[in-house]
């Protein structure tokens, strides 16, 4: 085969959509569709076999989420006043839920799937350029025309008011003394 022929089916190869890894055998059917779910929007060499055990433990976390969630709008749904036991019930389902919500945010970034693990400055950089045109931090954004001097920094009111930086201590120094308490 010709050297060019290697190299176009080599690229063709790797367009090719491989299958995901299969759900573990012990994953309950919500937990498999969890893992389905997770892994079909990612690449397939996302979740080499090593990573399984935590993907295992992520989707177990989901699901227990979304049921302590569902317990708790039972509870919340309840007409009439709520009891003490129907309070203490709704403060343990939160505090459960909030915990299985910690560990799905911590799997996630472990497996590099959440939105600050995949965090691409140069993309960010390129998002900010697009929008205003320049890279500019979004301090020195102007807020309305006007907000900027010749030399394109942001004036402050303080600036507008006084160039003296002295003079905002000293005057403060004045009021603080003229309003000791008098006997």
């Amino acid at each position: 085969m010709a050297k060019g022929q290697d190299v176009i089916l080599a690229a063709a190869a790797s367009l090719v959509r491989q299958k995901p890894p299969p759900p573990p055998k012990d994953l309950s059917p919500d937990e498999a569709a969890q893992w389905y779910n997770i892994t079909m929007n990612m690449p397939a060499d996302w979740f080499p076999p090593e990573t399984w055990h935590i993907l295992v433990e992520l989707c177990r976390h989901i699901c227990q989420s979304k049921y302590f969630y569902d317990q708790l709008k039972k509870v919340t749904a309840k007409k009439g006043a709520l009891g003490k036991e129907d309070v203490a019930v709704m403060k343990q389902l939160t505090i459960l839920h909030m915990m299985e919500t910690k560990m799905i945010t911590h799997l996630s970034v472990r497996l590099k799937i959440a939105q600050p693990a995949i965090y691409d400055p140069a993309a960010k950089r390129a998002a900010r350029m697009g929008r205003f045109g320049v890279d500019r931090k979004p301090w020195e954004l102007p807020v309305r025309d006007g907000d900027f001097d010749e030399k394109q920094t942001f004036r402050t009111e303080f600036d507008e008011t006084d160039d003296d930086p002295n003079k905002f201590g000293e005057s403060f120094a004045s009021s603080s003394r003229d309003s000791t308490p008098r006997s």
